[in-house]
């Protein structure tokens, strides 16, 4: 039974992982970059190119001001992406678009931190960003948008099913499952054995539908974001519903004693985690750049973070004492939030205490 959980756990993981893929790309580029004091510019989930900075014009600044310019280059359809070119000035390349539209200047500094002479990295830069431009525009145009309207509906039609399905089969499996046993009860002496055989097997028919409720939830989740990212980005970065529960509890981290100007940073960690899992959110802490969080507000997070109250460990509640009590089930979905929201005031007042005594 170990050994059948720990591959039911590995192929969560996994699809966890894949699920995640996009941001687990940009959180790599962040925590590489800080080695070198870059930024990376980000269109879409795809990385373009690293900008380096100084002390007064920080590369994270740097960066998200091109990204910014790019974006509203890609959203102008009437700048052509083939007017995207690479200028010589007196000792520096500048990437411009249209007539004057400057999108980004390329340095010596930028050169050498990519061991390459600055003309080929200016030219590389403004193959990038009209790429870039032209991949954006095919994403969003009307008959991309309709495949992927249709996509979403088909796909989000295929869940409700696997639910419903799933609900269905639980239902059918356990009462015939218990029906045999009952039947057999009555020969116990005589059919021991098998009544141990079934009702391992009976066990192990709640555990997978457990956990494909868990896998469920969070390609729902990933529905959602994929849904989201339709909309127009807010603060240089894509709209996710891990970030609007971040900026929901932003006021509740900044009560912990996070400061506010990294509430926002802290309340994604916040949400991320009570969407997805813990996991995930220590990962997304672990590549954060340096000075994102400061000692002690990373100290506070990783006390808040350390605990279940999410959705995926909900399923998993839900599913495991409905299947003890299935009389109460109602009574232990309508505690399901409830328990969430005590889950996470619990761990939240653990890192409070952590910030008092540091």
């Amino acid at each position: 039974m170990r050994l059948f959980s720990a591959g039911i756990l590995s192929l969560f993981l996994s699809v966890s992982g894949a699920i995640l893929a996009q941001e687990d790309v940009t959180g790599q580029a962040l925590a590489n970059s800080e080695v070198f004091k870059t930024a990376p510019v980000i269109v879409d989930g795809r990385v373009l190119f690293e900008l380096r900075g100084v002390s007064s014009y920080p590369a994270k600044k740097r960066a998200s001001e091109t990204r910014k310019r790019i974006l509203d280059i890609a959203r102008n359809k009437g700048i052509d992406p083939e007017s995207i070119k690479a200028v010589k000035k007196d000792d520096h390349f500048e990437i411009v678009a249209g007539s004057d539209q400057m999108l980004v200047r390329v340095f010596d500094a930028d050169a050498e931190l990519e061991a390459i002479p600055l003309e080929l990295l200016a030219r590389t830069i403004q193959i990038q960003i009209h790429d870039s431009v032209v991949e954006y525009r095919k994403d969003r145009s009307p008959t991309a948008l309709r495949v992927s309207a249709l996509y979403f509906v088909l796909l989000t039609a295929l869940f409700a099913l696997l639910v419903w399905a799933l609900k269905k089969f639980k239902i059918w499996a356990g009462r015939v499952i218990k029906a045999k046993i009952a039947s057999d009860i009555k020969h116990i002496e005589q059919k021991s054995r098998r009544l141990i055989h079934r009702g391992q097997v009976f066990d192990i028919i709640q555990f997978l539908l457990q956990w494909l409720h868990v896998i469920v939830l969070i390609a729902l989740v990933s529905l959602c974001n994929q849904l989201l990212g339709l909309l127009p980005d807010f603060a240089g970065e894509p709209i996710t519903l891990q970030r609007l529960l971040g900026i929901i509890v932003a006021p509740l981290v900044w009560l912990i004693g996070i400061p506010w100007s990294e509430a926002l940073t802290a309340g994604g960690l916040l949400g991320t985690k009570t969407v997805l899992n813990e996991f995930v959110a220590y990962l997304n802490l672990a590549a954060l750049p340096a000075g994102a969080l400061g000692e002690r507000s990373r100290l506070i997070m990783v006390y808040a973070l350390c605990g279940f109250a999410n959705f995926g460990s909900l399923g998993i509640m839900i599913g495991g004492l409905g299947a003890m009590a299935p009389e109460r089930r109602d009574e232990i979905v309508s505690l399901g939030m409830k328990s969430i929201l005590a889950g996470v005031m619990a761990t939240c007042m653990t890192g409070a205490v952590v910030g008092i005594i540091y």
